[in-house]
C-alpha cells in the first residue's frame, strides 16, 4: 500500500514559454499527445495551430539558438489562465464603466442605448 501522493502527477513538463533575444514570446502547450503554438496574449483554441514536434524538441532548439525556456507545469499554466480571466473580468467592467460615463444611463422606457 502506498502513501496518499504515490499516484500524484509530480508536475510535468506540459507547456512552455520560449522568450527571443528581442523579447517575442512563444507560448507552447501540450493537450493530450499534441502540442499547440498560442498566438498573442489569448490561449484561446480559436488563436492555436498543431504543431508536429514534442515539447522536448522545441525546447532543446531553443536553448541550443540561445532564447530562454521556460517550463511551466499544469499548476502554473492553470494560474496563468486564472490570471488572464481575471485582467479580462477587470478589463470589461472597466470598459462597462467607462460607457456609462460617457453615453449615460439610459432614460426610464428606453431599453438601453
Amino acid at each position: 500500500m502506498g502513501g496518499r501522493g504515490q499516484y500524484v502527477n509530480r508536475g510535468g513538463t506540459v507547456g512552455l514559454t520560449v522568450t527571443t533575444g528581442d523579447g517575442t514570446v512563444f507560448e507552447y502547450r501540450q493537450k493530450g499527445k499534441k502540442v499547440f503554438s498560442f498566438s498573442s496574449a489569448s490561449f484561446a483554441d480559436s488563436g492555436s495551430r498543431e504543431i508536429p514536434r514534442t515539447l522536448s524538441d522545441i525546447a532543446s532548439r531553443a536553448k541550443s539558438m540561445g532564447y530562454k525556456v521556460q517550463k511551466l507545469t499544469s499548476r502554473d499554466l492553470a494560474n496563468k489562465d486564472s490570471e488572464q480571466r481575471r485582467l479580462k473580468r477587470k478589463t470589461a467592467k472597466e470598459v462597462d464603466r467607462l460607457w456609462v460615463r460617457g453615453a449615460g444611463s439610459p432614460r426610464k422606457g428606453w431599453k438601453g442605448h
